[in-house]
């Protein structure tokens, strides 16, 4: 749990620190302002098998931890917007999918006020939060060093574990709503797509959901395709693989093997990034990243969605 909360703290709260301002439309090279807000939607499986544990650790379920992580990553997001005003800007739109739980289809998970919403704004997760727990004290990297603060421990989110596995709806359902927001939104960064998922697809074949994948990859701006990151997380105790150079790295496991087909491939402003802060080498001539993680710890999701987030400046 500690890990988690610092770990969160630091890379979503340093969100746009390292993109090159450039005039022209270069593929993934733009900043964000509240004129031209960057996407995030966040695909998360809640199917019946989400209840078993999570890797070694029999404490929470892959529900429970899954949900812990998608509500410190709203909290994050949250804190990345909140500047001098008293509300944070909008720098973001985001949404959530669901798919599992009673239905065999996909669904927004927005719940209260937000109900009726596709997207919703940083500003509103932090005024409509589901709950609240109190505080938790966590790490924050400043400048400065890492100093301790306590914050509210707000939830838009409860683990759900139930039904089968339709993720080839929550693939269509994510294709309808960024063609709307990429043709209201072509002048800002791609959207980027991030799927969390432990099994097994039970509403399509495994071509059909590749297609679907790539249909879903083909959303784009004037700043290039939409970013498909797949996190694969397990209840093995298999070693994780994180954003993977070839298939070769990844177990003999069809359904890990599907996930990197489905994934997109980095662009450079992501590689040098992964090559110096995850692999912690120098960036080779001509290697590739995929966007996925396999039998991934709280710890490597959070490195999936830092790189998925921390390229992007906001000014």
């Amino acid at each position: 749990m500690q890990s988690l909360q610092k770990s969160t703290s630091q890379s979503l709260s340093q969100i746009g620190e390292s993109l090159i301002v450039e005039t022209q439309t270069t593929d993934y090279e733009t900043r964000i302002n509240r004129d031209r807000p960057a996407c995030f939607v966040f695909l998360i499986d809640q199917s019946g098998s989400m209840s078993d544990s999570w890797g070694g650790d029999t404490s929470k379920s892959k529900a429970e931890m899954v949900a812990l992580y998608v509500n410190n990553a709203m909290n994050e997001l949250i804190n990345a917007c909140q500047k001098t005003e008293a509300e944070p800007r909008h720098y973001f739109d985001i949404a959530v999918i669901g798919y599992g739980q009673k239905s065999n289809e996909a669904q927004i998970l927005w719940e209260g006020n937000l109900a009726c919403k596709t997207f919703v704004s940083p500003a509103e997760l932090k005024q409509n939060p589901t709950g609240n727990n109190g505080e938790i004290e966590v790490i924050r990297r400043t400048f400065k060093g890492e100093t301790k603060v306590k914050i509210p421990v707000v939830y838009w989110f409860s683990p759900v574990a139930a039904s089968l596995t339709p993720m080839g709806s929550a693939f269509d359902k994510c294709t309808e709503i960024l063609n709307d927001w990429t043709n209201q939104h072509a002048n800002s960064f791609p959207p980027i797509v991030i799927n969390i998922t432990d099994g097994e697809q039970t509403d399509c074949e495994a071509d059909e959901l590749l297609e679907k994948a790539y249909q879903l990859r083909q959303t784009k701006t004037l700043y290039g395709k939409t970013l498909l990151f797949n996190v694969h997380i397990s209840a093995s105790t298999e070693q994780s693989v994180v954003f993977p150079e070839s298939m070769d790295e990844l177990p003999q496991n069809k359904q890990s093997r599907l996930l990197y087909d489905m994934s997109s491939m980095l662009p450079m402003a992501f590689k040098q990034r992964i090559a110096t802060e995850v692999k912690k080498t120098d960036l080779r001539e001509n290697t590739e990243f995929v966007a996925m993680t396999f039998q991934a710890s709280v710890s490597d999701m959070i490195k999936c969605l830092d790189i998925g987030t921390k390229t992007i400046k906001t000014v």
